[in-house]
């Protein structure tokens, strides 16, 4: 029994030593995020003014993203963005929800590509009244 004992915890320390990886090893940065940016701008198609306090998110194939608002001058930016394509989507009560390179709602969405590092700018979606029934992107 003490034989027993003595192997189980001489096999136990073995198997935690080898575990351990080497010390002159560089260990892989794992992130959660990258460091890509997108910026751009919601603006009412009616009166070319810009729409604040509209919603942005971004979807890529891993899923969606936390939603960001516009500022007063309807900017936004989403940082720390991995290297993916992306769908970019503005909602404001009012106005049509739009997808970014889609004129109408049956228009599939352009996809924005960010790569590593890269600052993507100039993705304004121009936004009708709900009751239009269309929505307009255009890149400034």
């Amino acid at each position: 029994m003490v034989r027993a004992a003595a192997l189980l915890v001489l096999v136990s320390g073995i198997s935690l030593t080898a575990q351990q990886p080497a010390r002159d090893v560089p260990h892989p940065k794992t992130t959660d995020h990258g460091n890509g940016s997108l910026r751009g701008r919601v603006i009412a198609a009616d009166s070319g003014l810009p729409l604040r306090n509209a919603r942005v998110s971004l979807t890529s194939e891993d899923g969606q993203l936390p939603s960001v608002l516009t500022d007063g001058a309807g900017r936004f930016v989403v940082e720390s963005l991995t290297p993916a394509a992306y769908i970019v989507t503005a909602n404001k009560a009012g106005y049509a929800t739009a997808r970014f390179g889609a004129r109408k709602a049956t228009d599939s969405a352009l996809r924005v590509a960010v790569a590593e590092g890269t600052v993507v700018d100039g993705i304004d979606v121009v936004r009708r009244p709900a009751d239009d029934g269309h929505a307009e992107q255009v890149i400034v």
